[in-house]
């Protein structure tokens, strides 16, 4: 709780603060290091670093504050034999109205019997004289890295706790003390199994880091249950319980987990930070594009201010990874297709094609999803390809250096330049997906060719075959008009303050950019401008799977990658609005304050931040915009 209890969401004023301070850092920086730094940067000048310098420090304090825990219970008991019995005393006060239990993952994957099921089936028992019990919960359902609670009254002085199976887990079991918010202490009275390798007193050993109230910051939610699930197992070698999308981004959650601990902030720092590496990465392609500081600015900010793009960074998924993949590979493309192939060096060609095959190889190894913009980026090569056949046909007939170079270099280039897509696009692709498997136990025998492949038809009949639907699915044409967010959270607090998160596009970016993707569309046709098509493909080769190729249950983050190309549209029907109307200017500075402002104003729903119900239920504008 903040200390502003009068401001209408507490959180805020910290992350003002924050925001406050970044900028105070920000003009130090500016004013001792960034004068001279720019030169390796060759078109960005003083202004361009200064500006993305500014707006990627805005957006890592929305992204990063209140994060998550760096403080999460990692002990693990595993019963040493199925119906394992351990017996609870409370030495002192026995009267408690909560019971909470914490599961994560032991080592019982690697059993021959199969994967751990948790606390499912678990059964506690309370009594006054260890004699005579009376059975007060057995919690069904648990979610892996989520608290189960128990709401009660009871003043048992011991608890038993009884598993069916050995393979169960429990991370940590606590009481709360009644009326109070604290834990009652809590010592092992009978375990059968203390000189095993997981005595009882793994479940009692982590009590100061038990929250007795716990939100999204202490605890997993929504899809985290599944990916850092794996990311623990990748770190910690055990056999892995079920992935169901490839496993490079997982393994980068992987690593920072082995490095730095199990906590919320840890499993969530790794997309977080690739959320805010997408600041800089855009602004450069936007600029690549424009050569405009003000179009490369306005577009970022956009982008910085998304509403899913901010939620979407701070949720432990693999979103993250394979929207920042996508981004480089793009960007990769386009200064390739940017380049003069008859006047630039073909090394240097070779070179920038070797990077956005790399990039692609490395976006399809986090998600599949990443194979709708590869098939973009082909068609990007395939137009250079026909704009050198273009230039040739128009040499012909002509003299002077350039077209004789045209004439002598077209075919061979061609040639040249397909041979090496092979290599860049097909097997280098499938090199680093097979490697990138290498740390991860998908199988009991280790890694192998085979072993990728098997993997590989598991996720795709999974994929092709899933009949599941959700409360809160929807299809690509509810994206496009943010008809309807995916809902991840919501926990309403003893302080009468609610926490929810939800996952939708800012309604500015979704309306505004269906209105400039038409715009920059009929420009193409109209004037046939280059940029203009560039933009067309990278949209539609992102949005027309969702809406052609898959049948499967299908949310609104489904359309991360197609909002942010949806921004390059609005850049350019911007450009084309100054072209016209030069004195539209003030009219754009006040869209961006607009759109921040409303970014700041949906803070409570889209990080999660504190805030009274009703300021949930008011920003619930349409029907199929449910937060609470």
């Amino acid at each position: 709780m903040s200390a502003f209890s009068g401001f209408p969401f507490p959180d805020l004023p910290g992350l003002l603060l924050l925001w406050l301070l970044c900028a105070a850092g920000l003009f130090l920086l500016w004013k001792y290091r960034l004068k001279d730094s720019t030169a390796h940067l060759g078109s960005w000048d003083h202004n361009d670093i200064a500006s993305v310098v500014a707006i990627s420090v805005f957006y890592a304090a929305a992204s990063l504050y209140q994060l998550g825990s760096t403080r999460f219970p990692v002990s693990t008991w595993q019963p040493s034999t199925a119906g394992q019995e351990v017996i609870f005393e409370l030495p002192e006060d026995t009267h408690f109205d909560g019971l909470m239990l914490l599961y994560g993952e032991g080592d019982n994957n690697a059993l021959d019997s199969g994967y751990q099921i948790g606390i499912n089936g678990i059964e506690i028992a309370g009594s006054h004289d260890a004699s005579a019990w009376e059975v007060i919960w057995t919690p069904e359902n648990g979610q892996i890295y989520e608290y189960s609670i128990l709401e009660c009254d009871h003043s048992y002085r011991y608890l038993r706790l009884s598993s069916i199976d050995s393979r169960n887990t429990v991370t940590e079991f606590a009481a709360k003390a009644y009326g109070e918010d604290r834990l009652l202490p809590i010592r092992i009275y009978q375990d059968d199994w203390a000189e095993s390798t997981y005595p009882a007193s793994l479940m009692i050993d982590e009590q100061d880091k038990v929250t007795i109230d716990p939100v999204f910051i202490d605890q997993g939610y929504f899809d985290e249950v599944y990916h850092v699930r794996n990311a623990w197992e990748i770190a910690n070698g055990q056999y892995m319980y079920a992935s169901v999308h490839p496993l490079l981004g997982t393994n980068i959650m992987a690593l920072f987990i082995r490095l730095f601990g199990l906590s919320p902030f840890v499993w969530r720092l790794a997309g977080a930070l690739a959320g805010i590496v997408m600041i800089p990465l855009f602004y450069a392609i936007v600029h690549l594009l424009f050569a405009s500081t003000f179009l490369s600015s306005f577009a970022t900010i956009i982008l910085a201010g998304d509403f899913m793009h901010l939620t979407t960074s701070r949720i432990g998924t693999l979103e993250p990874f394979s929207m920042v993949a996508i981004l480089w590979m793009v960007w990769e493309m386009l200064k390739y297709c940017h380049m003069d192939h008859y006047e630039e060096p073909f090394g240097r060609q070779i070179r920038q094609l070797a990077k956005a095959g790399l990039a692609m190889s490395i976006a399809i190894a986090v998600k599949w999803t990443a194979c709708y913009s590869a098939v973009g980026l082909a068609i990007l090569l395939f137009t250079r390809f026909f704009l050198w056949y273009r230039t040739y046909r128009q040499s012909k007939g002509h003299e002077g250096p350039y077209a004789r170079n045209v004439q002598k270099t077209f075919v061979p280039l061609l040639c040249k330049t397909v041979a090496w897509c092979f290599v860049f696009f097909i097997f280098l692709p499938l090199i680093i997906y097979a490697l990138a498997y290498l740390p991860d136990p998908i199988t009991r025998d280790g890694w192998s060719v085979q072993a990728v492949i098997d993997q590989t038809l598991y996720m795709y009949r999974y994929h092709s075959t899933l009949e599941a639907t959700h409360p809160f699915q929807s299809s690509w044409y509810h994206w496009i008009l943010d008809q309807r967010p995916i809902w991840y959270y919501y926990h309403a607090g003893s302080d009468g303050l609610v926490r929810t998160i939800s996952c939708f596009s800012h309604p500015l970016l979704a309306w505004g950019g269906l209105f400039c993707f038409l715009v920059t569309a009929a420009g193409w046709l109209d004037e046939h401008d280059l940029n203009a098509w560039e933009i067309l493909v990278l949209v539609l080769t992102a949005i027309l799977p969702w809406a052609l190729l898959v049948g499967r249950c299908t949310f609104a983050y489904h359309y991360y990658p197609t909002s942010v190309f949806v921004i390059l549209a609005i850049a350019w029907a911007v450009q084309l609005l100054l072209e016209e109307a030069p004195g539209a200017k003030p009219f754009l500075y006040a869209f961006m304050i607009v759109y921040l402002v409303l970014f700041i104003v949906f803070l409570p729903v889209t990080a999660g931040h504190a805030a009274p119900a009703a300021w949930i239920h008011g920003l619930e504008w349409f029907s199929g915009w449910r937060f609470g």
